[in-house]
């Protein structure tokens, strides 16, 4: 639909200062409209020129756009609500060398203005769903951030008491079965072997020796648990080893692990505990849920980048589309795991199929390639 805009000049000059004005080119123009700038532009710029007008302001709460000169009053005015509240406004100057619209044109402007208040109540909708997704991805990061703290205060925490024990009750517990050792020993004299000790007391020593070894023994493998000595000294491979042969040991079921040809590089200690614990908590769901009868675990690292495969040959299960529904399945070991690898800025993938195993693949990239005097 085309309408002809006056301009305003002598009837002779008609068919030259008569220019087509498509109003529902310009109701579409409006539609599309996907932001508050651009509707800005052509409330107050586009519609104007193309009608003849002297200019138009556009607000939205405090915020605004104008074209119309500073303190020139507005011939058409009209309030932009949404959901019954006004939330904008709309103010048209008046017609070039005219003081009035004609009654075509304020049918016009009643139109645009339609078409605008629709264009805001959306655009507005629109804002409102992207100041709730920065929200989200900010709560989320935030989240993340209380997560990495957490897990790090809880790594340290357990480095501290492994420490202590080390250096409390364990040299204690070491030093009584050292010298419970010496009391049991037997003495020398003239050559000759002989026992100071009383049947009765030597059995009891004994005994007692025995639960000293007994105690000393399960706090080693607390202490270990809390913070594998190897990871600090030797490194994941080393741990790795250590831990696999440990669960193979007590599950029977053998665990083929394959590490780098080479010296494995040191990681951060950040990545390296986590990656240690990611296997530790996966041995752990395959010896409670995979009846499986084998363990795959392959460790590489080319250049910069890290991939650690788990595989077992277990009875497997359905992956959900979306993670999160592990939780509701029970998988709770399967969401720390993620969380983990997440955490050290990692990516995961985890298949699974009823009857044929599960496999765990974690990808990790080192911002900074090492040097390669560094080994």
């Amino acid at each position: 639909m085309s309408f002809y805009v006056d301009t305003g000049q002598d009837d002779e000059a008609a068919p030259a200062a008569k220019s087509a004005f498509n109003l529902d080119a310009a109701a579409h123009t409006i539609k599309q409209s996907l932001d508050r700038a651009r509707l800005a532009v052509i409330l107050t710029e586009d519609l104007p020129q193309q009608m003849g007008l002297e200019g138009a302001r556009f607000w939205v709460g405090r915020w605004g756009k104008s074209s119309l000169p500073e303190g020139m009053a507005a011939a058409f005015q009209v309030a932009l609500r949404v959901e019954g509240v006004t939330r904008g406004l709309w103010e048209v100057g008046k017609p070039m060398k005219r003081d009035e619209f004609s009654p075509e044109e304020q049918r016009i402007l009643a139109r645009l203005a339609e078409e605008a208040e629709q264009a805001l109540a959306f655009i507005l909708a629109l804002e409102g769903t992207r100041a709730e997704l920065e929200e989200s991805r900010i709560s989320r990061d935030s989240l993340q951030q209380l997560q990495r703290r957490l897990l790090h205060t809880r790594e340290e925490e357990r480095a501290r008491l492994a420490r202590d024990l080390h250096d409390g009750p364990i040299q204690t517990l070491a030093g009584i079965n050292l010298q419970l050792g010496l009391l049991l020993a037997p003495g020398q004299e003239d050559g000759e072997e002989t026992h100071c000790l009383p049947p009765v007391v030597e059995e009891n020593l004994r005994s007692i020796r025995g639960e000293v070894r007994k105690l000393l023994g399960e706090l080693r493998a607390v202490m270990a648990e809390l913070r594998p000595p190897m990871l600090d000294t030797l490194g994941l491979g080393a741990a790795l080893r250590a831990l696999t042969d440990e669960w193979s040991l007590q599950q029977g079921i053998p665990v083929h692990l394959e590490l780098p040809g080479t010296t494995l590089r040191p990681l951060p200690g950040e990545v390296s505990v986590n990656l240690y614990r990611l296997v530790q908590e996966a041995l752990s769901n395959i010896a409670r849920h995979a009846r499986a009868s084998q363990v795959k675990i392959r460790l590489n690292w080319e250049a910069a980048h890290l991939t650690l495969e788990i595989e077992d040959n277990g009875q497997g299960f359905s992956v959900p589309v979306n993670l999160n529904d592990l939780a509701a399945q029970g998988h709770f070991g399967l969401m720390g795991m993620q969380e983990r690898v997440h955490l050290v800025g990692g990516a995961w993938s985890l298949q699974s199929v009823p009857g044929q195993g599960t496999r765990i693949v974690v990808h990790w990239d080192m911002k900074y390639p090492p040097s390669p005097f560094l080994g």
